[in-house]
């Protein structure tokens, strides 16, 4: 059961620094306590399991920078408590930065360009001897963007990463084409 009780304080901030600048922002602490019970269906009793509770500071903050009419670049840095994907994991702390950058070509079209690092710390289960996961993600992506009404977006794209872990057989890369349509209403 990796049910838990979770309680945030946060501190949230927006401001423009100047015409070209902007900086968002979120600051705080995050108390994250686990249940601590296993439960044994076939004998019907609850067992207290001492999991990894995370206390401690998390945040977001990202800078916009409109360096012309046409162009955004965006920075953002994270650390924040993440669900569990592994199965021999109750918690994940995840810390990572992304760069990313868009240039409006013309009224309608708009070049996308990024790249993202994370840090993936996963917080192990106490029923388990196995080493604790933890993985780093590079990626990058490329896509053009058309916009052929205000509502409606069309995006075509790649995307590239790689990850590194330290459980064996854990890494891998890809490289993949995207397709998407978005319709806001």
């Amino acid at each position: 059961d990796n049910s838990f009780k979770q309680t945030e304080y946060n501190l949230l901030g927006d401001w423009r620094l100047s015409g070209k600048l902007a900086l968002r922002g979120q600051a705080g602490w995050v108390d994250r306590q686990y249940k601590n019970e296993l439960r044994d269906d076939l004998v019907g009793s609850v067992t207290l399991k001492e999991r990894p509770d995370f206390s401690g500071f998390t945040g977001r903050v990202t800078a916009d920078w409109y360096a012309t009419g046409k162009t955004l670049l965006s920075v953002a840095a994270y650390r924040e408590p993440g669900g569990a994907t592994d199965i021999n994991a109750s918690s994940l702390l995840k810390t990572g930065t992304s760069v990313n950058g868009v240039w409006l070509i013309r009224e309608k079209w708009r070049l996308n360009l990024g790249a993202t690092y994370e840090n993936r710390d996963f917080k192990g289960d106490p029923g388990t001897t196995q080493l604790q996961r933890n993985d780093d993600t590079l990626g990058s992506s490329l896509s053009v963007t058309y916009t052929p009404h205000p509502v409606v977006a069309l995006d075509l794209g790649a995307r590239a990463g790689s990850r590194d872990s330290n459980i064996s057989g854990g890494d891998y890369s890809f490289h993949s084409l995207f397709a998407t349509v978005r319709a806001d209403f």
